[in-house]
């Protein structure tokens, strides 16, 4: 198949990095693959395997740019005979769907990747932003519980939505990253005794930060032998540090900035938090903690039990409960048996279920019946 993956950018994320190892394994599967996007750090990762990337304005406040990378997909899409154009953004969807139009042959897929920007987001913006996403497209592809909601909620067709699993990690790369570990110690000056709590996620609100850094307080007057690393950097980075300041925790608490390396820090890891509340997705982050075999504690939200059941593959704690939080990376931290079995669950979980290879399969699968069904009602 010839297959073209419409985003954003290709910029340091979750969505990116997940699109990067999904493009290699369709690649390796014989597939012609394609990504376009406005770019970004990551695309070099994609010319690497043999991944062609089109770089084209795609951002949904830019109309212009919307149209020009309509009729660039469009010229292309006449040269290379796409089977399948997979969007994974509310923009590069609008794009997708001016290109394409109704009567195209090509199967027009769309992967909402999640719901809100933040926990304070109008809901109308949330729901004007699924709406672009579900626009033209003749499959939405459903990663999680709540955007399958949400998509109801706007009365999007059932039988044009299909649950599947878009997003996964590369369990292989995770097995091979303790051997690099022993630098990050090094690097931060954090010595062989001292436990290692760490969260990583671009600085936005979205994530919460604040919820880890406001845990990690009392985490560190409990365990003073404890170093705290939020790995990822954007727009809240100078406020993060003033609430780092405030509650006394410089050195305790590490802002490391974008890390190409964040394999290497979750095998040095010894307990892994995911602050966000906001529903979307289990958070790929979480995902590859549990491949790297790290207990993962993170507040209860639908989207995240479908990795985490408290208990058995990690903890969960009231959403937005900081104080609950840090008890419970505290518990684990005391409790080694108690971490270890957790890690092994989650590592057998994201094994058995988010591995790369088996998603990529997955979406092969999808992508052949949705092109029959296709071929077969242009041939009707």
């Amino acid at each position: 198949m010839n297959i073209l993956f419409t985003t954003n950018s290709m910029d340091v994320g979750g969505v990116e990095t997940n699109l990067v190892g999904l493009s290699r394994e369709l690649q390796q599967r014989g597939h012609n693959v394609w990504v376009m996007s406005s770019g970004g750090v990551l695309e070099d990762a994609l010319q690497e395997q043999g991944v062609e990337h089109l770089r084209s304005a795609i951002e949904i406040r830019n109309p212009m740019g919307l149209l020009k990378a309509a009729w660039r997909l469009r010229q292309f899409a006449k040269d290379q005979g796409f089977d399948v154009v997979h969007a994974m953004s509310a923009a590069a969807n609008v794009v997708a769907t001016m290109a394409l139009g109704r009567k195209s042959t090509t199967v027009h897929l769309s992967s909402p990747m999640g719901l809100q920007n933040s926990d304070h987001e109008a809901g109308l913006v949330t729901d004007a932003r699924n709406w672009l996403l579900a626009i033209g497209a003749d499959r939405i592809l459903l990663i999680s519980k709540e955007i399958e909601r949400a998509m109801r909620r706007l009365r999007v067709d059932a039988d044009r939505m299909i649950d599947c699993r878009v997003v996964g990690v590369d369990c292989s790369r995770f097995r091979s990253s303790a051997a690099r570990a022993g630098a990050i110690r090094a690097e931060f000056g954090i010595g062989p005794e001292e436990a290692i709590i760490s969260t990583i996620g671009a600085l936005h609100s979205r994530k919460s930060h604040h919820l880890f850094i406001q845990a990690a307080s009392g985490i560190v007057r409990q365990q003073p032998n404890t170093r705290c690393l939020v790995v990822g950097e954007g727009p809240l980075w100078g406020e993060l540090q003033q609430q780092i300041r405030q509650l006394d925790l410089e050195g305790r608490v590490i802002l490391t900035g974008r890390r190409a390396d964040v394999d290497a820090i979750l095998a040095e890891t010894d307990v892994y938090v995911k602050p966000g509340i906001v529903e979307g997705f289990i958070g790929i982050t979480v995902l590859e903690a549990m491949a790297c075999e790290k207990p993962v504690v993170a507040f209860t939200t639908v989207d995240v039990q479908a990795a985490i059941v408290d208990g058995l593959t990690g903890m969960l704690v009231p959403p937005g409960d900081a104080e609950a939080l840090a008890s419970a990376v505290l518990q684990l931290l005391s409790d080694r048996p108690l971490a270890a079995r957790l890690a092994r669950n989650g590592l057998a979980l994201v094994e058995r279920q988010f591995d790369l290879p088996a998603v990529a399969s997955g979406l092969e699968g999808i992508y052949e019946r949705v092109l029959a069904d296709k071929r077969r009602l242009v041939a009707a």
